[in-house]
């Protein structure tokens, strides 16, 4: 789900390390069922059993069953329809275990008191129609409790909507950066006395140099691991460039640092094994797994024997033994190919190991390789993919296939570059050609998702904006280009200027040579236009301001620092590749202001900070735990989920106030607002001792520090509600307006029997409130009763009066109407309307734009009670002046 913060902070006491959230986890406790995606090398199969582990751990938990989809493939029928039992399951997961074992199991996963980890759909290959089918079915006779967990690539999202499930993304770590910086200092630290801080220097800067000139590898936290670790090897090394040969250098050190404790071994080490023999039979076992997901042991003990006798010239006998002991070696020793039982079935740690050993197998025989590329380019792309870098032969493959087919083979080859594949120049200049002729085939928006899919990936992407921008750093020719830009103005003018910047950044770097200043001025150009307000939600914005701002970095930067501010206007947009990125190239080049200014808002945490704030709400929730006192029996599904208490939470709309408004009442007013929470409780229809009871539980896991902001974490499963006024008697509402706490005043609503003394009280008394307490209590005259003629000289009401008309128009389509209160003479009563008015139709956007801009002749400090110029900055008490736009 999309965010980029760290999970921890540094501990202040050496004694005490503070942890932030775990999000996976509490995503996982709050949902319940939920299809987790992540590209290769993200972590998703470690993170499947370190959630599995983590339930087995905490006996409040769900009992966790974890097992790879691929498994339940030889228990499903040839044929449709697909079934599977609870009793299947169970024996593709564990087929070793005792009976009773399993009849508990089976008998908690009935009962709904299980959490199901189905790893991998994504390794099922050409049976994934038929496993999502079983599934699917399976879960639907089970209990709506039953939490469910399963894992895949993202090739899998559209396939697996059969399951109902909502679907979240597995990011990439939260600065990747600073847990390998930690990895490389404990990897020195091993070292011992042959470290020096001369030598952990050299190995960071190397480490930085990696970063820069192989950033692909970095974005896969897998590969980056790899790395850190190569690099912290001593003698220094030549660092493997792209994947491919990073994954081969991996597999050559296991075998060095096996090699190198030899002598030590056992005597029952079969000593015909060399290190050469070992790598090149990795490759026969590899092949095996990546055809199918898995393979028998025995199976691939027949691999591994028949190699040894054809190509090493071994004896059946000598065959047979050394080939058990490689076996044993990838799969004890290194770890690699792993066997869920002596002699049962392999599968790769990760898939990546297995597709570069099949790679390696196929460019064994280049006689036979057009052949294999052929038969796997659409089967598994990955391993022809990691091929093409490894042979020429593979390479010519690729291309010719993409070229005849064109669409998402022609990505391939791309991604086959940035691994290192070297390609015939007159094939690169076709392969561009069909880039650019694709674009007209190309969808300007994606495609809407199945209504059960709860998160939509792929919202406001546009393919076609999205493949224009990459197309802009290929090298491409003068005609090319024109046709490039071309299709960008087609879509939009900010999207054309960021793709003529990129297209001069290409050619210069081709030239090799700085930009000349007119490259210059059309790359800063291009910065303006995407840092315009209204360039918020532009394809070019959208998809073109990572490429941007890391060339007006790398070259507009240095030569124009003044257009340092401008960047980061447009740092919102950008992802946590090029944060980062950023958080090495800025302090490195002297702009560490600059990034301190982008960190103020583009950093990632907005989520993050969303969700730790309610550490700062202990009084409100404190309350609710007291509100009733009669003893309840939770279940277990009620003492985990919370249910309840998150649908009650959800009703008072805490979230969507500042963090301290909420706790505020309940310290400074707990009378009142105790009373309050009743009525809602009983207005929202909520069982109050249940919620009561789910929030003393909570609290009881963790007494010191009880995790109330999981009560925010989302979940289908919780019971629908909509935020409910309490209907409250003349002399509550006074109270609550009184003491200015916005929270309390929107939960307050007018008795249905309450006559016209509230409103008369409230209109007197409008005069001497202050300026807060007046901008309120004319929101609340105005949203209960939208004819009553308010004092139209005080600016502070009218931006009350603004705020509820601005909310009753957008909710019944009215935008236009609110173009008068949008040209207010005074900036604030513009500001508070603006912010209220969501989802504004593009019809009747310029008109309300054009309202916006009219020149204003005041501004009324909310604070101060004081009016000032319209061009004053700030205020006496140095407070702002409101700036009035719309809500994203």
């Amino acid at each position: 789900m999309p965010s980029r913060s760290r999970n921890t902070k540094p501990a202040e006491d050496k004694g005490q390390a503070k942890t932030g959230r775990d999000r996976l986890a509490d995503t996982v406790r709050r949902q319940g069922r939920l299809f987790l995606v992540g590209r290769p090398g993200a972590g998703k199969t470690v993170a499947s059993r370190a959630i599995a582990a983590r339930w087995a751990a905490n006996d409040r938990a769900p009992v966790p069953v974890w097992l790879r989809l691929r498994d339940l493939i030889p228990l499903l029928p040839t044929a449709g329809p697909y079934r599977l039992g609870v009793r299947d399951l169970l024996q593709a997961a564990m087929s070793d275990a005792q009976p009773p074992l399993k009849e508990a199991l089976r008998a908690r996963i009935e009962q709904g008191r299980a959490l199901l980890v189905l790893d991998a759909l994504d390794e099922t290959l050409e049976r994934r129609d038929a496993v999502v089918e079983a599934v699917a079915d399976l879960l639907d006779g089970l209990p709506e409790e039953l939490d469910v967990l399963i894992t895949s690539r993202h090739s899998c999202l559209r396939s697996a909507t059969l399951l109902h499930l909502p679907v979240y993304e597995l990011q990439a770590p939260r600065h990747l950066d600073n847990t390998l910086d930690q990895l490389l200092s404990l990897v020195a630290g091993q070292l011992g006395d042959r470290e020096t801080a001369q030598g952990t220097a050299e190995r960071r800067a190397r480490l930085a140099h990696s970063r820069r000139v192989e950033p692909d590898l970095w974005r896969v936290p897998l590969l980056a691991t790899l790395m850190v670790l190569l690099i912290a090897q001593q003698p220094p090394r030549v660092l493997p460039a792209g994947r491919a040969a990073l994954l081969q250098e991996v597999i050559d050190t296991s075998v060095r640092l096996w090699e190198t404790g030899r002598a030590s071994m056992t005597s029952n080490t079969a000593f015909e094994v060399t290190a050469d023999i070992l790598v090149d039979c990795f490759d026969d076992i590899a092949r095996l797994v990546a055809a199918e997901g898995s393979a028998p042991w025995q199976h691939a003990h027949d691999a591994v024997s028949t190699r040894l006798q054809q190509h090493w010239g071994k004896p059946a006998g000598t065959a047979a033994s050394a080939a058990r002991h490689i076996l044993e070696y990838w799969d004890a020793t290194a770890g690699v190919f792993l066997s869920d039982a002596p002699q049962g079935t392999l599968t790769a740690r990760t898939r990546l190991f297995a597709e570069i050993g099949e790679a390696r197998w196929a460019a064994r025989d280049p006689a036979a390789l057009t052949t294999w590329m052929s038969e796997v380019i659409v089967q598994r792309p990955a391993s022809a993919r990691l091929a093409a870098s490894l042979s020429p032969a593979a390479a010519r493959a690729l291309i010719a296939h993409a070229l005849d087919s064109g669409g998402e083979l022609l990505d391939l080859v791309r991604a086959a570059m940035k691994d290192g594949a070297v390609f015939d120049e007159a094939a690169l200049h076709a392969y561009r050609q069909a880039q650019l002729d694709r674009m007209e085939t190309t969808p300007d928006h994606s495609p809407p998702v199945p209504p059960q899919v709860v998160l939509d990936l792929d919202e406001k992407h546009c393919p076609r904006a999205e493949l224009i921008v990459r197309l802009a750093g290929e090298d491409l020719d003068a005609a090319q280009t024109d046709q490039l830009i071309a299709a960008a103005a087609a879509i939009s003018p900010r999207l054309k200027a960021a793709t003529l910047a990129l297209c001069r950044q290409q050619q210069a770097v081709r030239r090799g040579t700085n930009l000349t200043d007119s490259e210059l001025d059309v790359l800063q150009e291009a910065l303006e236009a995407l840092a315009e307000d209204e360039a918020e939600h532009d394809p070019g914005r959208i998809h073109g301001a990572d490429d941007l701002v890391r060339a007006v970095v790398t070259h507009l930067l240095p030569r124009r620092p003044e257009t340092a501010s401008t960047v980061a206007d447009i740092c919102s947009d950008i992802t946590l590749d090029t944060l980062e990125w950023l958080e090495d190239e800025l302090p490195r080049t002297g702009h560490a202001a600059l990034l301190k200014a982008i960190g103020h808002f583009a950093t990632p945490d907005a989520l993050s900070w969303i969700k730790q704030s309610a550490k700062t709400l202990p009084a409100l929730f404190e309350m609710v735990t007291e509100l009733e006192d009669a003893p309840v029996e939770l279940t277990p599904g009620q003492t985990w989920h919370l249910d309840e208490a998150a649908a009650f939470v959800n009703a008072l709309a805490v979230k969507h106030f500042a963090a301290m408004t909420p706790p505020t009442a309940a310290r400074q007013q707990p009378e009142l607002t105790r009373r309050i929470l009743r009525l809602a409780l009983e207005a929202n229809g909520c069982d109050g001792p249940l919620v009561s009871a789910q929030l003393r539980s909570l609290r009881q896991e963790n007494p010191q520090r009880p995790d109330w902001g999981l009560l925010y974490l989302p979940s289908t499963r919780t019971p629908p509600t909509t935020p409910t006024a309490v209907d409250l008697d003349d002399d509550l509402i006074i109270r609550i307006l009184q003491h200015d706490n916005a929270w309390l005043v929107a939960l307050a609503q007018p008795s249905p029997d309450t006559n016209g003394h509230l409103v008369d009280r409230l209109t007197a008394e409008l005069p001497a409130l202050n300026a807060r307490t007046r901008m309120q209590t004319a929101r609340f005259l105005a949203r209960h009763w939208p004819a009553l003629a308010l004092p139209d000289d005080d600016p502070v009401v009218r931006a009350g009066t603004g705020q509820a008309q601005a909310t009753a128009d957008a909710h019944s389509q009215r935008h236009h109407q609110l173009q008068p209160l949008l040209a207010d003479p005074d900036l604030l009563a513009r500001y508070q309307t603006a912010r209220c008015l969501h989802d504004v139709p593009p019809a009747n956007l310029p008109l309300l734009e054009q309202a916006l801009a009219t020149p204003a002749q005041q501004w009324t400090c909310l604070d101060c009670d004081a009016t000032m110029p319209a061009n004053a900055g700030n205020c006496g008490g140095n407070h702002p002046r409101p700036t009035p736009r719309f809500p994203q």
